[in-house]
């Protein structure tokens, strides 16, 4: 599909950069998942009980219990494209996990169905507004960081001339005030290099892809 029209806007570019990120995180996310629901031998991923029950071995509810954040898992694949064998042991695994704590969600979507593409635009939209929420608190810090640099040579130049009005109180330390002094304005000036770099970092706009 062409596009025409003015290039891509900033907001355009952090749509595109948090889309493609998307979907690196859920191919990667994907791929572990089913990668270890087809190993036959995954004693730490599940366990099978007596009952025909599947439930987490002790190792991954430890790890389940530590978590201290909420986490989603998803998955994006249509199961008719995949072994029927393959698919059960990565639903039976998601399943447990999802059980295995309360801070962890997993959300499967096939891509096929109407209501599938449905829930994956709505993730698309959901990772995008955490990566211009992210984007906004990095750019905030920049501007931080760039407003006290701004203030830096001021308040360096100030401090050496309170410290040269001071000569006349103590004359014993007059040659240390002065090299204080010196060294307060050498300071200044060694922060004004930094003061245009971290304003333009304040303003960028994230990498396009």
């Amino acid at each position: 599909m062409a596009v025409t029209g003015a290039g891509p806007t900033g907001a355009a570019r952090r749509r595109r950069f948090a889309a493609i990120s998307a979907g690196i995180v859920l191919a990667a996310t994907a791929a572990a998942v089913i990668a270890q629901a087809a190993a036959q031998r995954a004693s730490r991923r599940i366990d099978l009980t007596a009952t025909r029950e599947h439930t987490l071995a002790p190792r991954t509810g430890a790890i389940l219990d530590r978590l201290d954040r909420d986490v989603e898992i998803v998955v994006v694949a249509d199961p008719a494209r995949l072994p029927r064998d393959l698919w059960r042991r990565t639903r039976d695994t998601l399943d447990a996990l999802d059980r295995g704590s309360d801070r962890l969600r997993v959300t499967r979507i096939n891509p096929v169905t109407d209501a599938g593409r449905a829930e994956f635009r709505s993730l698309r939209e959901r990772v995008r507004a955490m990566y211009d929420a992210d984007t906004a608190r990095r750019a905030d810090t920049l501007e931080r960081a760039a407003r006290t640099a701004r203030a830096l040579p001021g308040r360096f130049a100030a401090l050496s001339d309170a410290l040269l009005a001071t000569k006349g109180l103590a004359d014993d330390h007059a040659e240390a005030l002065d090299r204080a002094a010196a060294v307060a304005r050498l300071a200044g000036r060694a922060v004004e290099p930094t003061i245009e770099p971290a304003e333009r970092a304040a303003r960028a706009e994230p990498p396009d892809p």
